[in-house]
């Protein structure tokens, strides 16, 4: 007989017929939600830029780099209006170029500059699903094996901590070169197995992309992308051989995009630690859950889904090697490198100032790949038929107990979805901690994309309007609105607490981390830097009890304003009036004395106009020196001429 229209069997045949347009639907479903809560368009399209950690400081790089584009099409420049003067995109954004430039493009096609910005985070969460399709296809995955791989890749962008953490926090640019690293790999791979051209050609042009927006992507493709090379060097493939160069030379290529100018200028970087530099104990620390020190590895560890990543692609590393598949090399190779890299590269001092604990998100991506054949072996029907009733129970077992532990961590970072503690039953911080193990239980984090606060705004608009009359420097102890106000043109001296130049001299709470410079060197500090106001965020009683220095004069949603009880002047020696000072230009006009020295940072690349000369004025306590110009004119520019003078740099 024949089956009619509505029977079940052929409703149920159809859905099995396009069981994998349901999972893409379900997948996108999932990430997509998920995108637009962490990444809301309110957020996106705030007209604000995203305000959350290391954000900050990236808008205020591009701020930078497109204002030196504009004016001299270079990417880096000299700003004057932080820090007293420094070196702004020459060292400290090479991993933020590719940013600058998509945000560049996009202005020019009518968007604004902080849209632009949001949309690059934007973009880099909507690729995940694509990528990690198209990275489970390289690698010869079915269908089935590389929707699973999706749904592994989105779990770990989300609710993996360290993950988490390096997308909100503003390691975004990482994010994408994790992902690509793990694409070009395969592509790199395919090139070498099926000696084909197009490939070679996507691999080379791939790699030019990520030499120029990255610079550690290249760790950690290095060894894998060596050792499959090496595995064929024996064929007489001359074309095999010139694709090779071709991807080499793409990958020399691209790193001038920031290299040649960080390599002039590499005598200001300092030899100082940061985070994100663990040793080989972390990973029983991470295994367990336990956070022993967050600026090790982020404020929280959850670590389910990179644990069960890494133990199933164990599982299938197993059956490839008694297959002797060759894939392998190349993601065997890269995720016990990285796996090294992340927990042992501290110990080199070659890598442990590459951040080595990042390496933990290509090596997590690149394990799902064979994670997902294990998986769907695992819980294919006929497989879990196969197995006998001792084994299915363990299985379920196992199941049961990972179930909570799973639920607890997609909650910990949507803590919306948990209703709060009473105030009375929260516990206190000397609660969380457990120092018999020495480690600190993380409180729940809403780590969410949020747009610049209104009272930052507010600070802003007091700011300008006191600095019109009251010109001077402004002291900021929050990093993030330091970098914000300075992106708005006041004159901060402030920011990344961590920028490792010796610029970092004119940063108060780099110098003490209360501010609390004894007797009159707080004077000395105040003076050297014409210090105006001072702006603080959290407590510093022993700063904002130094009466005879400071005076309370404001207070803006609980931040308070301190006015100096000095005369600030950005003259060291001679007079006159600062007209202007932009990025790449200081314009002084009615200039006196035989001698003039600036209280801004010399540059070696900084040159005067008309008939003057910038010389280096060596100044105590600060390691950069100021700027001097003798025999001034009347009116005079200082502007980066973008060549180094012969005169000698600072010392570290």
């Amino acid at each position: 007989m024949s089956q009619s229209a509505g029977d079940p069997g052929q409703a149920s045949g159809r859905l099995y017929r396009y069981r994998h347009l349901w999972a893409v639907l379900l997948l996108a479903v999932m990430h997509f939600a998920l995108v637009f809560h962490f990444a809301s368009p309110k957020v996106i399209f705030s007209g604000k830029p995203i305000y959350d950690i290391d954000f900050s400081l990236h808008y205020y790089q591009v701020d930078r780099a497109q204002r030196a584009w504009e004016g001299d099409k270079k990417l880096w420049g000299y700003d004057p209006n932080m820090l007293a003067g420094h070196l702004s995109g020459a060292l400290e954004d090479v991993s933020f170029k590719v940013v600058e430039l998509f945000v560049i493009g996009l202005t020019k096609f009518g968007v604004s500059r902080v849209t632009a910005f949001n949309l690059f985070a934007l973009l880099v969460h909507l690729l995940v699903p694509f990528l990690a399709y198209l990275a489970a296809r390289l690698f010869g995955l079915e269908r089935g094996h590389a929707l699973i791989v999706v749904l592994l890749w989105s779990l770990l962008w989300f609710f993996d901590a360290f993950f988490h953490w390096a997308w909100y926090c503003g390691m975004i640019s990482w994010g994408l070169a994790s992902q690509l690293a793990i694409v070009l790999l395969g592509l790199i791979y395919r090139a070498l197995e099926q000696r084909r051209w197009g490939y070679y050609l996507l691999a080379a042009l791939l790699t030019l992309f990520l030499a120029a927006h990255h610079p550690f992507a290249s760790l950690t493709l290095a060894l894998p992308s060596l050792l499959l090379y090496l595995r064929q060097i024996r064929r007489r493939d001359y074309w095999m051989h010139g694709g090779v160069g071709l991807i080499v030379i793409s990958a020399v290529v691209g790193t001038m995009l920031w290299l040649p100018t960080a390599w002039a200028f590499r005598h200001y970087v300092l030899t100082e630690d940061s985070f994100l530099r663990p040793t080989i104990d972390y990973l029983v620390y991470d295994f367990f859950d336990l956070l022993r020190d967050q600026l090790q590895g982020g404020p929280s560890v959850r670590t389910l889904f990179r644990v069960l990543v890494l133990g199933a692609a164990v599982y299938t590393a197993i059956e490839w090697y008694r297959k002797r598949d060759r894939r392998l090399l190349p993601i065997g190779t890269l995720v016990i490198f990285c796996l090294l890299l992340a927990y042992g590269g501290s110990h080199l001092h070659v890598t442990r100032v590459t951040q080595p604990y990042r390496q933990v998100m290509p090596m997590a991506l690149a394990a799902a790949l064979p994670a997902a054949i294990a998986l769907r072996e695992l819980f294919s029907l006929a497989h879990w038929r196969s197995l006998r009733r001792p084994t299915k129970f363990v299985v379920l077992l196992l199941g049961v107990l990972l179930l909570p532990r799973a639920v607890r961590t997609v909650l910990f970072f949507i803590p919306e979805a948990v209703r709060p503690l009473p105030a009375d039953l929260r516990p206190s911080p000397e609660r969380w901690q457990l120092r018999q193990v020495g480690f600190i239980e993380p409180q729940i984090l809403s780590m969410r994309y949020h747009s610049q606060t209104p009272a930052a705004d507010a600070i802003l608009l007091w700011l300008k309007y006191h600095l019109q009359r009251n010109p001077g420097r402004v002291v900021v102890e929050d990093y993030m609105l330091g970098e914000y106000l300075a992106a708005n043109d006041i004159p901060v001296l402030g920011g990344l607490l961590q920028r490792s130049f010796p610029h970092g001299d004119a940063h108060l709470f780099r110098l003490d981390f209360d501010g609390d410079l004894p007797g009159e060197r707080l004077r000395r500090y105040l003076e050297r830097y014409a210090v105006r106001y001072v702006v603080v965020s959290k407590l510093k009683p022993k700063l904002e009890w130094r009466k005879d220095l400071l005076k309370f004069v404001g207070l803006v949603d609980k931040v308070r304003i301190f006015e100096t009880k000095i005369k600030p002047s950005y003259f060291m020696r001679g007079g006159g009036r600062l007209v202007k000072a932009q990025v790449n230009r200081i314009v002084i006009e009615d200039a006196v004395g035989p001698s003039i020295v600036l209280r801004f940072h010399w540059m070696e690349t900084l040159a005067c106009r008309p008939d003057c000369r910038v010389r280096r004025e060596r100044v105590a306590e600060d390691r950069v020196g100021f700027i001097r110009i003798d025999n001034p004119p009347k009116r005079f520019e200082i502007y980066n001429a973008y060549r180094q003078s012969d005169q000698q740099a600072p010392r570290r």
